[in-house]
């Protein structure tokens, strides 16, 4: 089981669902860091694909993250500090990035305005 399939256990299966609008997603998230996952009910998901929302500062929390699987993703606004391995770069609407995710990596707002990231990693860990 997922983190998200433990926050989402009692969301009804929509066998046929394809579409989610805005209010149908499900923050795994924090107030200062939110975490918009799509398709929580769906039967076989293998893959968890985020709407990520970073306010000015917020971050991944001071531990680095490691998970089994790759994880990518598409900057849409903001200025996201990405921590990969040794590797550190800022990035801005319209970068991206994609790493094996047993790799040790963290993200961080540095811009003064909300960030926003549209991820994807599979298997799915959230």
């Amino acid at each position: 089981m997922t983190l998200g399939d433990f926050f989402t256990f009692e969301v009804e299966p929509r066998h046929k669902q394809v579409f989610y609008r805005a209010g149908e997603l499900h923050n795994l998230g924090t107030d200062t860091m939110q975490l918009w996952l799509v398709g929580a009910a769906h039967p076989r998901r293998d893959m968890t694909l985020l709407s990520e929302h970073y306010a000015a500062g917020a971050d991944t929390g001071p531990d680095m993250l490691q998970h089994d699987g790759q994880e990518g993703g598409l900057v849409i606004r903001g200025e996201v500090e990405v921590t990969v391995g040794s590797n550190i770069q800022v990035l801005r609407a319209g970068d991206a990035y994609y790493f094996d995710s047993r790799e040790p990596h963290r993200f961080r707002n540095v811009g003064r305005e909300e960030a926003q990231i549209v991820s994807a990693s599979t298997p799915p860990t959230l």
